[in-house]
């Protein structure tokens, strides 16, 4: 059994309250001290015990180690990775009170996820600051998914034609399997998608950043095909050839490909990412009216 099914077996779910932030963790992490990590001074003081893994305007990611107490086994220690969000639109801030924070959505989905058998990160901590029921900021604690990189650094290392294919297909089985539960993952890039190789046999996939997914009914064919037009977008430089394609998308709609269907499936693909760019492009010339 593996830690996250450790910690879901042996442990309950209790209230979470430090410095100002509260909501819900397990057991073990109710010491875990979310306010007081070097949040803002890593860029200017590097802290050899956090490490920023990425930040943003309004987000960022670190990673600690932890020692989690209490396991059958005796105290294990591992990394945990930690979102904080922060709203800072006064439009945004307004609504808070009405809507549930980041950090409350992930940690429902992720759950309602790993119920529905969808491999996820276990989230173990979950928190927000409100001050007269507004949230200003919000935090998300996650177990680390030891031994495993993203699917574009484990598909960046192969170079066989009959390994690429393989992964391919294994990626196209894994998403279209969380669609026939009824998930949706809206950013479905291929560093979204972590990868556990095991020896003998195939490797273990995980999604990871669910925030903003859905976990409803399985998503209509145009969501699908959003899908495979961002995970073929971020794969590693150089792409995909068209038999690798064909592969990914074969395994991907459960079904041999005419050529008409493939080239269909393909302009469809293309249609997103035209859509993509001109989106890009009336962002940016509403921007720069704006600052005019």
């Amino acid at each position: 059994m593996n830690l996250h099914d450790e910690i879901r077996r042996q442990f309950r779910i209790i209230p979470y309250e430090a410095d100002g932030v509260a909501g819900l963790c397990f057991e073990p992490f109710a010491a875990l001290p979310l306010a007081s990590i070097p949040w803002d001074a890593l860029k200017r003081e590097p802290d050899p015990r956090h490490r920023l893994e990425k930040s943003s305007h309004t987000r960022k990611v670190l990673s600690f180690e932890w020692t989690i107490e209490g396991l059958e086994g005796g105290p294990r220690t591992t990394r945990l990775y930690a979102k904080r969000a922060r709203v800072r639109r006064t439009r945004r801030l307004l609504l808070t009170p009405f809507r549930p924070s980041k950090a409350q959505e992930e940690w429902r989905l992720g759950h309602a996820m790993l119920e529905a058998g969808i491999p996820t990160p276990l989230p173990v901590v979950y928190a927000e600051r409100r001050r007269l029921g507004a949230s200003s900021e919000n935090f998300l604690v996650t177990l680390e998914l030891e031994g495993a990189k993203s699917f574009y650094d484990w598909f960046k290392e192969l170079r066989a034609k009959a390994e690429r294919e393989q992964a391919l297909r294994a990626l196209a089985r894994f998403v279209r399997a969380g669609h026939e539960k009824g998930f949706h993952h809206d950013d479905c890039a291929t560093d979204h998608v972590f990868v556990e190789a095991r020896a003998g046999g195939p490797p273990r996939m995980f999604f990871i950043d669910v925030d903003n997914g859905r976990l409803e009914s399985p998503p209509s064919e145009r969501l699908r095909v959003k899908n495979a037009f961002q995970l073929f977008r971020s794969m590693p430089p150089g792409g995909l050839t068209r038999e690798e394609k064909s592969a990914f998308l074969q395994e991907f709609f459960l079904r041999d490909l005419s050529d008409a269907e493939f080239e269909k499936h393909l302009q469809r693909i293309e249609r997103w990412r035209e859509w993509k760019t001109r989106r890009k492009r009336l962002i940016k010339a509403f921007r720069g009216g704006a600052g005019t």
